[in-house]
């Protein structure tokens, strides 16, 4: 198997994930709270990285070495992550699935929870709860970067989707995204601080928003935001979702003298402009609906940009999304955010290719066989191939959503509400019919828990694995 170069970038990885750590110590500290949970989880991250990064030779990384890369990042940051949760025994049964399912929830930025009473958790938990949603944001960034600078499989997605190295290199163009990354998050703490929410509460709120996460730090978000700081959590949810090549583009100095048009729309590519154009089409639809059966206005606009975003922040409570809702919502997030951002789902650039390839699929059947039919998107050309990688993706993700959920339902579990849960989790939105909690069996924990990681990772890296895992095995034995 080729672990070495991924092993090395993989210890990057958790040495960045340790040093971010010493943060919840920081805050057991100032609350004296019990700070040794999170300190010995953040050295154990850090060991293990210098030992990855140093004894393990840095190597150009082929497809499969990143393939195995994103996969062993998430499982290696979920099972450490899962070590807070045992030292604080927050649960008092089946404690190691339950704090693997926060951890991945965690991680994947899903934002999914079994804790009923979030507010009776000690300060520092509830921080590093919303802190590994930030790291896991930003991994999945440095993932897709390593992805993008060394696979050939990635073409399409690198053309269309903007993908440029913004440095010299890919570490440099991931510190340029980092300090992005850091400059939104002070931002957006210190703009909801304003209006009037806790500092404690807007740093969580925006750690977990930023990165499309979703754990709220309190058990009613709509009981702690008035009006101003729910636009400014909508602004929020929308920017971690679109690509952070966009935001590059639009903060570098050579933007701010483009005067024209035609000059402005060279920083935007084919997916952001029709992911705001889909946003505009929804929330068109949202507001004629609001006001057609008198409903909260702002409250419907917030939750469909949370659902789009797969962000998971909800106004009111889950019990109150009726079945035509949750039909909706289910298209939404499973449709996604952008490529290269926080966001989850198929991603709207795979949307784009599928609908590109529809009316091409007409046209072929109609024209003769000897005329070339080239399928355009703008001025790219895109190959049957690209057709496949991305029909290959909603196909997995949507036969395994409608067998699991009949499994589901073997546990007296409606048939409509796993549908949902399954799709949030795979999605990673983290929204919630309100069917999952402690006393789920752990079967069907297991299965969310799967879905979650193969709804970030993306089930080509997850095949490739097992594939390699298995003809390494039969090597051995050989």
């Amino acid at each position: 198997m080729k672990l070495e170069s991924s092993l090395h970038y993989l210890g990057i990885i958790l040495q960045f994930n340790g040093i971010i750590l010493i943060f919840p110590t920081v805050v057991a500290l100032i609350y004296d709270e019990n700070f040794g949970i999170f300190s010995l989880t953040a050295l154990i991250s850090f060991i293990l990285g210098f030992i990855f990064s140093n004894f393990f030779k840095k190597k150009e990384l082929d497809t499969i070495s990143a393939y195995l890369l994103i996969f062993l990042a998430f499982i290696f940051l979920s099972i450490l992550g899962l070590i807070p949760y045992l030292m604080a025994n927050i649960f008092e049964k089946d404690v190691v699935i339950n704090s693997i399912f926060e951890s991945v929830s965690g991680y994947t930025t899903t934002g999914l929870t079994l804790i009923s009473n979030v507010e009776s958790l000690p300060k520092s938990l509830i921080f590093y709860r919303s802190i590994i949603q930030w790291i896991g944001g930003i991994s999945i960034i440095f993932l897709f970067l390593v992805f993008f600078s060394t696979s050939r499989e990635a073409r399409i997605l690198i053309e269309i989707s903007g993908f440029e190295q913004i440095g010299i290199s890919p570490r440099e163009t991931f510190l340029i995204v980092m300090r992005l990354y850091l400059f939104y998050t002070l931002f957006f703490i210190l703009l909801l601080y304003t209006t009037g929410i806790d500092i404690f509460i807007a740093t969580n709120l925006v750690l977990a928003g930023i990165s499309t996460g979703g754990f709220v730090p309190v058990n009613d978000l709509n009981s702690i935001t008035n009006l101003p700081s729910k636009f400014i959590i909508m602004l929020m949810m929308f920017l971690g979702s679109i690509s952070f090549f966009i935001h590059y583009r639009f903060w570098r100095k050579e933007t701010f003298m483009l005067k024209k048009v035609k000059e402005i729309k060279r920083i935007l590519n084919y997916e952001f402009i029709g992911f705001v154009y889909w946003i505009f089409l929804i929330f068109l639809l949202t507001l004629i609906y609001s006001l057609m059966f008198n409903l909260d206005v702002i409250k419907y606009l917030f939750n469909i940009l949370s659902t789009i975003t797969t962000t998971g922040y909800f106004l009111g409570s889950s019990k109150e999304i009726g079945e035509t809702m949750k039909v909706s919502l289910l298209m939404l997030m499973f449709i996604g955010g952008c490529y290269f951002s926080t966001a989850s789902g198929i991603k709207f650039l795979r949307f784009i290719i599928l609908l590109t390839f529809v009316p091409w699929i007409i046209k072929r059947q109609i024209l003769p066989i000897r005329i070339v039919l080239p399928i355009k998107l703008g001025d790219k050309t895109l190959s049957e191939r690209d057709f496949v990688f991305s029909s290959f993706l909603v196909f997995f993700g949507i036969i395994s959503i409608f067998l699991f959920s009949i499994f589901f339902t073997f546990y007296g579990i409606s048939y409509e509400n796993a549908l949902f849960e399954l799709t949030s989790a795979f999605t990673n939105a983290g929204l919630t019919s309100g069917i999952i909690n402690v006393d789920t069996p752990s079967a069907l924990k297991l299965i969310l828990i799967f879905q979650m990681i193969i709804g970030r990772i993306e089930v080509i890296p997850f095949l490739v694995v097992i594939f390699e895992i298995y003809r390494w095995i039969t090597t051995k034995v050989k």
